[in-house]
Formats: structure tokens, sequence, C-alpha cells
């Protein structure tokens, strides 16, 4: 490993040794694109009002999009190999993304 840098940092880990960091900083850059929505024309009125939020609709579709999500999860695991087992196997492309890499592109899709 270089002087100046430790790699084992820049990864999630294997049983998400650096779990609490990701999420740290995954916390901290949705919470700044948020501000930065909020901010950025702050004259403008909402799209998406407190009167809107209080229908049983909106609330409807709120339980029904963690309802999905849900699924999505549990449905996903069972056949999905993870990255970090990618060094169990050493082929083309196979191994553990780095976290910065999953950082910047979940800010990005923001």
């Amino acid at each position: 490993m270089s002087e100046d840098m430790n790699y084992k940092s820049l990864f999630i880990g294997d049983k998400s040794e650096n779990g609490s960091v990701y999420m740290d900083e995954l916390k901290r850059l949705v919470t700044n694109h948020l501000g930065w929505r909020k901010d950025y024309i702050p004259s403008d009125i909402p799209a998406i009002t407190d009167s809107d939020q209080t229908k049983k609709e909106y609330q409807d579709s709120l339980r029904r999009q963690h309802e999905v999500l849900t699924e999505l999860d549990q449905r996903l695991r069972p056949g999905t190999i993870p990255w970090m087992s990618a060094g169990r196997y050493w082929g083309q492309m196979n191994s553990d993304t780095l976290m910065p890499a999953m950082l910047a592109y979940c800010y990005a899709l923001l």
C-alpha cells in the first residue's frame, strides 16, 4: 500500500466494515443536494404542498412505494452474487467497487 493512501479505507468491506462511513457520506451528500434544491430559486412556489402531502392518495402512494422497494430488496438478494465476494473469483472486471465511486454515482443521479 502507498504511504499516503490506505486502500482499505476506500471500500465498504466484505462485512460492511466501512458501512457507517458510507452511510455518513451518502447522508451528507443527499442532505447537501436537498438543501441546494430548496435554495435554488427561493421565490418559486413548492410543487408539492402541505395539503398534497396530507391527502390519502398521496400517503397510499408513499406506502406502496415503500412496499415495492422492500419487495425489490427481498427479491434481489437470493439470486445476486455480491460484488464483495468477487475476490473469490477473479475474472475480467470482477472486483469490489470503490466507495468514492459508488457515492459519486449516487450523488450524480440526483
